[in-house]
């Protein structure tokens, strides 16, 4: 791609040594640099990298985009971004430029809330599935363009590798985007809200204070959707959270399809019934009336299908095709993931790592208990986050388990012990619970101390394989630590 047209819709300040060259990749970040690529340096939040002008010209760099003045001192072509310019904007049209605006060839359904994004979101990618739709799915487990699974960073990737999948989708005539949307995401302008066609309000409940300070802040993050996205599109609002009313407002002027328990609501479900192992419910839209039958247990992914069959049904693919989408999702990887053992123990692992997540999980464990069996709970929280919901998730895990097992999850550079002392501030009172710092002895001990028929969450981390201690990443993974240990009994 020629220089010029990379460029376009760019507002510049300054050209220095311009020509209109042949480029061959775009990039902020000076590990992928190559020759003949184009190089933006930008002040982020943490570190400034205009101070890797030099050694990016050094690696292959043909030009720099700088929003800073600076002293050229290298022989390349520096365009410096206009004063009004937003470079976190100018890298989105930038990717778009070089991408041919693969977004426009695209129907982007975009998920955002506190939890339930990465179910909702894979529900809909096996809906699609079902109806014979190719899709790409990103999101916190990683990305899938059609089956092929490709690994992410960020829930919501930034702009470079957000529209290299964008572009890789129309290569392969994939029509259909389903991706989760961080508040992150929304507040660093990681990608153009505007194309999102459907967007999907799950909940919003206490996370990410350590980033948004205040859950106003973070509301509002989460409005931010609503409020840029495309206005021809449809916001599918969750009534029954509290938040709801913001995005409502948020959505003015843009169509609104609402659902939930209340009677208000546009789709509603009703008839719960939740086993070991299943889930049965009815969705009623309008006047019709839909039983609906899921390996996927509790209240919570309840709403998470109903926000699922909102786009089933604005998509307008029919009833037997959203149910075998639904039957074919019999697993989502980290989300109440069963582990099977010769002790007669209901072993789940699942990534709740907020205090709504834990209740929400822990509320449709405790409706499966029968008489005599007990739920017993690993948990800890992840150190340099939000401090304020460590003391909260221990009191609801104290308050919903026979027995709780406090230990670590990803305690980072915080000091382990430290963080267990936050959660223990919310067990004050309560005698039910162990703590124990190393998470594997942890499961060990919940393993030793359960009997026949007894339940064990083990929570925070789902889905993920490592674990972070220090500056350390370990093989760490509940699922495979678990089966190791059940060897032993």
């Amino acid at each position: 791609m020629k220089l010029t047209k990379l460029l376009k819709d760019i507002e510049l300040a300054e050209r220095i040594n311009f020509s209109d060259i042949e480029i061959k990749g775009i990039t902020d970040n000076t590990k992928e640099l190559k020759n003949g690529f184009v190089f933006i340096a930008k002040q982020g939040a943490v570190f400034d990298s205009h101070s890797l002008i030099d050694e990016a010209i050094e690696l292959g760099a043909r030009v720099i985009i700088h929003k800073k003045v600076i002293e050229p001192r290298k022989n390349a072509i520096y365009l410096r971004l206009s004063e009004k310019t937003d470079t976190n904007k100018a890298i989105i049209q930038l990717c778009k430029n070089y991408y041919n605006n693969p977004s426009k060839k695209l129907t982007i359904i975009g998920i955002t809330g506190t939890n339930g994004k990465t179910t909702t979101s894979l529900l809909i990618r096996n809906i699609l599935k079902a109806a014979g739709y190719k899709s790409l799915l990103i999101g916190t487990i990683c990305a899938y363009l059609a089956d092929k699974k490709i690994k992410i960073e960020n829930t919501t990737p930034g702009a470079f590798v957000l529209y290299k999948l964008f572009n890789l989708a129309v290569q392969k005539n994939i029509k259909y985007v389903v991706m989760e949307v961080s508040s992150h995401s929304i507040s660093q302008n990681r990608f153009d809200l505007s194309e999102v066609d459907f967007a999907i309000y799950t909940n919003l409940t206490q996370d990410h204070l350590d980033y948004h300070q205040t859950m106003e802040n973070y509301a509002e993050a989460k409005a931010g959707l609503f409020r840029q996205m495309n206005n021809c599109g449809v916001a599918i609002i969750n009534t029954d959270d509290n938040y709801s009313v913001k995005m409502l407002e948020a959505s003015v002027n843009k169509k609104i399809l609402t659902y939930g328990l209340n009677e208000k609501a546009d789709i509603r479900f009703s008839n719960i019934d939740c086993t070991i192992s299943k889930t049965n419910f009815e969705i009623i839209a309008k006047n019709k009336k839909l039983k609906v039958s899921s390996n996927l247990i509790g209240l919570h992914n309840v709403y998470n299908i109903v926000a699922a069959y909102c786009v089933s049904h604005l998509l307008k693919i029919s009833d037997a095709q959203f149910l075998k989408g639904i039957k074919n999702s019999k697993k989502i990887d980290g989300r109440l993931d069963k582990v099977s053992n010769r002790l007669k123990l209901n072993i789940f692992v699942d990534y709740a790592h907020t205090p709504d997540a834990l209740h929400n999980v822990l509320n449709a464990l405790n409706n499966l208990k029968k008489d005599g069996t007990r739920l017993i709970t690993v948990f800890g929280c992840g150190g340099n986050r939000d401090k304020l919901k460590r003391p909260l998730m221990g009191r609801i895990v104290v308050e919903k388990s026979d027995v709780a097992i406090i230990t670590s999850d990803n305690p980072r550079k915080e000091e382990p012990r430290a963080i267990i002392d936050d959660i223990l501030k919310g067990c004050a009172g309560a005698e039910n619970y162990i703590v124990e710092v190393d998470r594997r002895k942890g499961i060990s001990k919940a393993l030793e101390i359960a009997r026949a028929g007894d339940i064990i969450l083990i929570a925070g981390k789902g889905h993920e394989t490592y674990q972070i201690i220090g500056d350390r990443i370990l093989n760490f993974d509940d699922r495979k630590v678990v089966k190791e240990l059940l060897k032993k009994f």
